[in-house]
């Protein structure tokens, strides 16, 4: 922080350091700031006519108002940002933006067009050399044959980009994944390898202090015990959860896990 007033008059250093800033940020689960500090740097990039580091600051911003809720702006960065890559000729990134607008219609509940945008970006990454980005999209569509019930294929698919985020050692990809994965086998019956499989993403949430995959692993864990009978202990999981996603301003979990308490209520009063 104490670099920016220094730097304040070279305009690409500045540049730099505040998408460094924004992505810590990011990391952090500030949004807010994440958001205020890669508009910053988008505004200089673009007086500097560097329309690929502007459009890069553009997906930063885009990933916070997803994570936000605000799907709209989302939308509207990813869409700036994939036509300056693709004016660029640079079709990797322009994969980079359909992976993450298959993120947002994932969230909105679009699953043919997050399947789509995901298989569409995944042969571009797989062609690139890009194994882990081909995970993640792979990950999209493991959870969106979860949702639709097509347990053994979400688990093949899941299971698969597990193991490319384990030989990378990507630990953010694991929590996340392995989230998913618990849910795959909770939805079979399978409750001991559920938890062990959501306790994974709990330890590495703590570990490296992401409150958001903490949260995530703590209401999939609810849903084990709920469909174990074990009301209690899921309403105290739920209500552990929402306070995270809370602390974090992350609306859409809080939300799930307030959907869930009522459905819990409702059912405990009739």
């Amino acid at each position: 922080m104490a670099l920016i007033p220094r730097i304040g008059h070279l305009p690409s250093y500045l540049a730099v350091s505040l998408e460094i800033l924004a992505t810590i940020h990011l990391l952090r689960d500030a949004y807010d700031l994440s958001l205020e500090e890669a508009a910053r740097a988008r505004s200089l990039y673009q007086s500097l006519d560097r329309r690929s580091d502007a459009a890069d600051c553009d997906r930063q911003v885009a990933a916070v108002h997803r994570l936000k809720g605000n799907y709209p702006k989302a939308i509207a960065s990813l869409s700036a940002a994939r036509e300056t890559y693709n004016d660029l000729d640079k079709q990797l990134y322009v994969a980079y933006c359909d992976r993450e607008l298959a993120l947002v219609a994932h969230n909105q509940g679009r699953f043919d067009d997050a399947a789509s945008l995901s298989t569409s970006a995944r042969e571009v990454f797989l062609r690139s050399d890009k194994p882990a980005s081909a995970a993640i999209c792979e990950e999209i569509l493991g959870d969106i044959q979860r949702i639709r019930g097509d347990y053994h294929a979400a688990e093949t698919q899941l299971e698969s980009a597990l193991q490319t985020y384990t030989f990378l050692d990507s630990m953010g990809d694991i929590a996340s994944c392995s989230c998913s994965l618990g849910d795959v086998y909770r939805l079979q019956r399978r409750f001991d390898a559920a938890l062990e499989s959501l306790q994974v993403a709990y330890d590495i949430g703590q570990k490296h202090g992401d409150t958001l995959r903490m949260a995530t692993a703590l209401r999939f864990r609810s849903y084990v015990h709920w469909d174990q009978g074990q009301s209690a202990q899921a309403r105290r999981l739920l209500l552990d959860a929402q306070h995270l996603f809370e602390s974090i301003e992350f609306t859409r979990g809080s939300e799930q896990c307030a959907d869930r308490l009522a459905e819990l209520d409702s059912i405990e009063q009739a």
